[in-house]
C-alpha cells in the first residue's frame, strides 16, 4: 500500500488514511459487491477506499475512482431513458458487437472505453459530455478530489508516450505533445514506451490503459495514431455524433481498423477457397 497509515486521507476528508478510507476499503473490500443504494458522493468514496486498499497510489485510485463514478452516471437505473446520455450509450451499443468480432470479451469492452466514452462523446450543442452532465449535476456534492479528477479525464487523449528513467523516479513523457511529467507514485513499467490515454492530473501523468512500445522513438507509432483518430472520426461521422478532440477516437479508431483488417483477410481467405475449390473440380 503506497499510502502512509498516519498521512492525509486521498478523499480530502482532512482525516488520517488509517482512520477514513482504510477502514472503509478494507470492510468494502470484505464483500462480494458495492451496496446497491448510494448516493454518488458515497459511491466515489467507496471506489476510491477500494482502489487505495488494493494498492494503488493516490493519483492513480483518485481517477480510477472518477473512471467508475462516471459509468455508474452513464449506467445507473433509468439512465438509458435519459435522452442527454443517449450519444454516449449509441456508441457502447455500436461498439459492443465491433469488439465481439474482434474476438474480445464483454470485459475488454468495457476496459477500453469506459475510461473514455463519458469523457469523450459529444453529447449535445454545447460540445458537453456525459462527464460534463455529472459535474453540472452532482459536482456541489461531490468532494474536490473528485470532480478535479473528472475535469482531468475530459481533457485527457490518447497518446504515444516515452518512459525516462534518466533521472530519480520515472518520467512520462507525452510524444504526441512534447510534455514531460512525473509518472505517479508507485508506477511501474519495464518497457521503454507505452501507448495509452493519458491523464495530466496533479503535476502528473497518470496513464490508463497502457500497451508496450518497444521502439517509441519509431515514427510508425505516431503515424498509427494518427490514422486510428481518422478511422474513428469517419465511425462517429456516420453515426452523427462526434468526439470533444481528435486523439479521443484512438482506442475507437483502432478497434474499427482492426476489423476492417479482419473482414479483409476473410475476404481473401475466401477468395483463395474459392480459387482452390476450381482447381479442384479441374483435377
Amino acid at each position: 500500500m503506497s499510502i502512509g497509515r498516519n498521512e492525509p486521507c486521498p478523499c480530502g476528508s482532512g482525516r488520517k488514511f488509517k482512520v477514513c478510507c482504510l477502514p472503509l476499503g478494507l470492510k468494502l473490500s470484505s464483500i462480494p459487491e458495492l451496496p446497491e443504494e448510494f448516493d454518488l458522493p458515497t459511491r466515489y468514496r467507496e471506489l476510491l477506499a477500494l482502489g487505495l486498499v488494493s494498492g494503488e497510489g493516490a493519483e492513480l485510485a483518485c481517477i480510477q475512482a472518477a473512471v467508475d463514478l462516471a459509468g455508474t452516471f452513464c449506467f445507473s437505473p433509468g439512465a438509458e431513458n435519459d435522452p442527454a446520455l443517449q450519444p454516449c450509450l449509441h456508441v457502447f451499443d455500436e461498439l459492443e458487437p465491433l469488439v465481439e468480432e474482434n474476438g474480445r470479451e464483454e470485459d475488454d469492452l468495457v476496459q477500453l472505453f469506459l475510461p473514455r466514452l463519458p469523457f469523450d462523446v459529444v453529447v449535445d450543442s454545447d460540445g458537453r459530455t456525459c462527464a460534463d452532465l455529472l459535474l453540472e449535476q452532482h459536482g456541489a456534492s461531490l468532494p474536490d478530489a473528485a470532480c478535479e479528477a473528472i475535469r482531468a479525464l475530459i481533457e485527457a487523449e490518447d497518446t504515444l508516450c516515452r518512459i525516462d528513467r534518466s533521472g530519480r523516479g520515472l518520467v512520462i513523457e507525452d510524444l504526441r505533445t512534447g510534455t514531460r511529467l512525473p509518472a505517479p507514485e508507485g508506477w511501474r513499467e519495464t518497457a521503454p514506451g507505452i501507448t495509452c490515454r493519458l491523464v495530466r492530473f496533479r503535476g502528473l501523468h497518470v496513464p490508463l490503459d497502457t500497451m508496450p512500445v518497444d521502439d517509441p522513438s519509431d515514427p510508425w507509432n505516431l503515424a498509427s495514431l494518427d490514422e486510428a483518430a481518422e478511422a474513428a472520426g469517419q465511425f462517429l461521422d456516420h453515426l452523427d455524433l462526434k468526439l470533444r478532440s481528435r486523439f479521443k477516437g484512438v482506442a475507437i479508431g483502432e478497434e474499427v481498423l482492426e476489423m476492417a483488417l479482419g473482414d479483409d483477410d476473410a475476404e481473401g481467405t475466401e477468395d483463395e477457397d474459392a480459387r482452390g475449390g476450381g482447381r479442384g473440380s479441374h483435377a
